[in-house]
């Protein structure tokens, strides 16, 4: 257990450390000539992601289920004079567990992965931001909204970090980004399956960030954005734009 005096001092280091970022801002690593992969690309903060990666020079790859939003995208991107691409998959599909409905659901979610290797190239820039939310009651919640939940929230993160996570490593280079919510630091009421879930990305990209620094894996960075209510195209839960809290950055 820290003592008062430890406590004290690591507090005082935090925030001159906090202040002088505030006088010197570290430099902004640039991205011009990465490839990017943006999952919800197809509305809202997904869509804007796209084009501000664009914007500073990378690759962008789109990836969402629903076709026709997702070329909008794309076609946005294009008018700016960038390279940009277009996938489709339903990331509610993204499943571990391989019974008669869902391995033919993984086996098209890898080829997707492998799809766009072949195509576009390595991916350098994994942005996981699709999400999914059904605010409600913890006993109106169904088995198959509370699937869906996790497997767009979460899973989908497990299964892009393995698949594009290997040649990251084998470079020592690359970097993974989440898209949390505060509801992910703290627990929320009527919405107890999203909050569970956005609870398990931190948890997800906190463990793989201290993972990675064993593994000496230094060129590897990871960043968890725990996000307060952002006004998306999401009809069931539109909120007013507030403030973005970012958890993790390394």
């Amino acid at each position: 257990m820290l003592s008062v005096w430890e406590l004290f001092w690591r507090m005082t280091v935090g925030y001159v450390t906090a202040f002088l970022r505030l006088i010197w801002k570290p430099a902004e690593k640039s991205i011009r000539g990465e490839i990017a992969l943006v999952t919800g690309a197809g509305h809202g903060l997904g869509r804007l992601f796209c084009i501000r990666l664009a914007e500073l020079g990378a690759t962008v790859v789109a990836v969402n289920k629903n076709k026709a939003r997702n070329t909008e995208t794309v076609e946005i991107l294009k008018q700016m004079g960038v390279t940009a691409y277009g996938f489709t998959a339903d990331l509610s599909k993204a499943m571990f567990v391989i019974h008669r409905h869902s391995f033919a659901s993984y086996i098209l979610f890898t080829r997707v992965a492998s799809k766009i290797r072949e195509e576009v190239g390595d991916v350098t820039m994994l942005i996981n931001n699709a999400g999914v939310i059904y605010p409600t009651d913890i006993l109106s919640l169904t088995e198959e909204i509370i699937s869906n939940t996790f497997h767009v929230n979460v899973i989908s993160h497990f299964l892009l970090i393995k698949e594009f996570l290997p040649n990251m490593k084998q470079n020592n280079h690359g970097h993974i980004f989440a898209m949390s919510s505060q509801a992910g630091l703290m627990g929320t009421p009527f919405m107890t399956d999203y909050s569970a879930s956005k609870h398990g990305i931190v948890g997800l990209m906190e463990g793989l960030r201290h993972e990675l620094r064993r593994q000496n894996m230094d060129g590897i960075k990871i960043t968890c954005v725990c996000s307060s209510f952002v006004s998306t195209s999401n009809k069931q839960y539109n909120c007013a734009h507030t403030r973005i809290h970012r958890k993790e950055i390394s």
